[in-house]
């Protein structure tokens, strides 16, 4: 069950526990928070080796002004607050931002990815852990 899985987590870690998290539960999502831009210079976390893909829901734009749409996109695409919800970004900041606002709304299980895709100096992102991205 989801709470069993949750039980394990902590409110954030790395890309290659989120991964595998993904990859074995269905009822878990992720949410790539960067924008369009950044996805289209960096790429986008690729699921598809086991049929899924990433949510790609800006939280703030190319100035930093926040989405204010996402909560409302977010409660449209994710219904169960049960689920869990992976958020990433490029190193990790955003989507903790993100994840906290999730965990607010009553997503009880909102999980930031440290290092993001990315990665930061203390923490190897996505990207660096081998992981795979579609541009």
């Amino acid at each position: 069950m989801v709470s069993q899985i949750y039980n394990d987590l902590d409110r954030d870690v790395t890309a290659d526990v989120a991964w595998a998290h993904l990859k074995n539960h269905k009822n878990s999502y992720l949410i790539d928070v960067r924008t369009d831009f950044e996805r289209s210079q960096h790429g986008t976390p690729d699921l598809s080796e086991f049929g899924r893909k990433a949510i790609c829901l800006s939280f703030v734009d190319g100035n930093g002004v926040i989405n204010h749409d996402f909560a409302e996109i977010l409660k449209s695409i994710v219904t169960n607050k049960e689920d869990l919800l992976f958020f990433i970004c490029k190193t990790g900041y955003r989507s903790k931002i993100a994840s906290d606002y999730a965990f607010s709304w009553g997503y009880r299980h909102s999980i930031n990815i440290l290092g993001g895709v990315e990665g930061s100096p203390s923490m190897p992102g996505w990207k660096e852990l081998k992981l795979a991205v579609v541009l």
